[in-house]
């Protein structure tokens, strides 16, 4: 079931970052041939739907990203515990844990390829922004 859901999940990067770009240009294209308030309310309706998919594809990304941060807080709890412990045993075995979990930082990627973190929706914003870019020079837009 996993494995379904990421190719999933890969299925729409490829559908909806090409959807933003082709939507942002659209946009840049009526905003240049109409300069009115009725078309300013409709661009805010059409970029919505824009939003809510950009919304969608960066939401497993902060759901990583919250996993990742209390596994942090859980490695703060166990500092805590090694300093609090009474027996050498037990502080042998968190101190070991503790190295552990610092060799093997908790990282969620997407077939070892897509980082699932904060960089995610800044990898989509730059990727749109680049094409959008090179989509204007070419179309000789502005």
């Amino acid at each position: 079931m996993c494995k379904i859901s990421i190719i999933l999940y890969i299925v729409a990067l490829l559908v909806f970052v090409p959807d933003l770009i082709v939507q942002f240009f659209v946009n840049l294209t009526k905003l240049k041939t109409r300069s009115s308030v009725d078309y300013l309310h409709s661009l805010v309706v059409r970029n919505l739907y824009v939003i809510q998919n950009f919304m969608l594809l960066c939401s497993p990304a902060v759901g990583a990203d919250l996993v990742t941060f209390s596994a942090e807080e859980l490695k703060l709890l166990f500092h805590d515990k090694l300093l609090q412990a009474k027996e050498e045993e037990q502080a042998l075995s968190l101190e070991r844990f503790l190295n552990y979990i610092d060799g093997h930082p908790l990282r969620f990627t997407v077939f070892k390829i897509i980082p699932l973190d904060w960089t995610l929706p800044v990898m989509i914003v730059n990727l749109v922004i680049t094409y959008q870019i090179i989509i204007v020079q070419l179309t000789k837009l502005y």
